[in-house]
């Protein structure tokens, strides 16, 4: 009996100093990163503690109006917060269901379509590029961005409401480089599951596990975890970039998910042109980079964050496309891209973590319209 004992004892006492050397080595091993930190884990850990700390904001409670259970506006004549750990603004909407901005009275209508970059996440109402834009305009900028749309959204809002808008004789369009190609194939998969390649569906164990890391207050300061993780994102994406941004997976040139896309946006593309020779009006694109296709420095830390090697990213690719494409279709278009990566406050001009444009990125893409076509579009707008 006292055998067994004796034996249970070491048993025991193994198991507590293998648990002693494990919680050592996560201890001296957390020290070390916050010391000696590699540059892909600082920025990620930057990003990752950015703002309050801790989480809220959500837009499912927004007041919207729905047709067939499509979006139509936001409630006209409502407000309702904006919130994320970064910001914490209220918008207001106007008559019309889209974000205010000063205007005078009785000028004709000049629609800004588009996503969470044209309706201002992060900003005041008088603060988004379209606000700064229309108080140089004779026009009315109305601003009818939505969070979380792209061009087929925008498509249904011209069909659904031009008559409504008095016949405008020029709508612009915000194309968000960053997600919204990536938007637009989503869509038709949904439509279509047969169809197109692109990003699966994120439902498995691995996709859960990283949801509650990131989102975690505790887990997401602990430099083991975020290193570990990065580790596990560096060998998932050696023969896929399922686990990036949209941005990195449309820029790799070793894979086709570019091309892959150009044909669900061509579609967008050729049933914009078709309302437009209908409904008699002109089209604008202006087309808004992601942070990291201006940011070359941080392009490159977040390529190591992820495993991605340089040589395969091609961050001027989406511009390409859509400089093919709308030239095709005989449209105009602003590209804001280069203008906003001479801009002397890169690191300004959008959050560390929500990657929306700041207050002063707002005043920058405006700077960069107007000095690239704000009389042209002004011209357009009164016809």
């Amino acid at each position: 009996m006292s055998r067994q004992v004796h034996r249970h004892k070491k048993l025991a006492f193994f198991v507590v100093m293998v648990l002693i050397s494990l919680v050592t080595t996560l201890l001296l091993s957390e020290v070390l990163l916050r010391l000696f930190a590699p540059d892909w884990l600082s920025l990620r850990m930057k990003e990752l503690t950015a703002g309050l700390p801790y989480a809220f904001g959500s837009d499912r409670d927004w007041p919207a109006v729905k047709v067939d259970g499509n979006f139509r506006c936001f409630e006209p004549n409502s407000n309702f917060p904006v919130r994320h750990l970064e910001y914490d603004n209220q918008a207001h909407i106007d008559e019309f269901g889209g974000r205010w901005t000063p205007h005078k009275e009785g000028t004709v209508l000049v629609p800004f379509l588009g996503d969470s970059f044209t309706f201002g996440l992060g900003v005041e109402d008088g603060e988004t590029y379209v606000s700064l834009l229309s108080r140089l305009s004779e026009g009315r900028f109305l601003n009818l961005g939505v969070p979380g749309s792209a061009l087929h959204n925008q498509n249904d809002i011209v069909e659904l409401r031009h008559e409504e808008f008095g016949r405008p004789p020029l709508y612009v369009f915000s194309f968000f480089m960053g997600n919204d190609f990536c938007d637009i194939e989503r869509h038709y998969k949904r439509q279509a599951p047969q169809e197109g390649g692109g990003p699966r569906e994120k439902t498995s164990s691995f996709d859960r596990m990283n949801q509650l890391v990131y989102h975690d207050n505790l887990l997401k300061r602990i430099y083991v975890i975020q290193f570990v993780r990065g580790q596990v994102l560096r060998f998932m994406n050696r023969n896929a970039s399922t686990f990036t941004l949209p941005i990195f997976q449309i820029c790799r040139t070793d894979k086709p998910y570019l091309a892959t896309t150009q044909e669900f946006f061509e579609k967008e593309l050729e049933r914009l042109r078709r309302l437009a020779t209908e409904l008699q009006f002109d089209v604008l694109f202006i087309l808004l980079p992601s942070e990291y296709q201006v940011n070359t420095t941080l392009m490159k830390l977040k390529a190591r964050y992820y495993g991605i090697d340089e040589a395969v990213l091609d961050m001027t690719a989406p511009n390409r496309l859509l400089a093919r494409e709308l030239n095709r279709y005989g449209i105009r278009f602003i590209d804001t891209t280069d203008c906003l990566r001479r801009n002397e406050r890169l690191d300004d001009l959008y959050y560390v973590q929500d990657k929306h444009l700041t207050k002063y990125g707002h005043q920058a893409v405006a700077e960069c319209i107007k000095e690239q076509g704000m009389m042209d579009l002004a011209k357009m707008a009164s016809r």
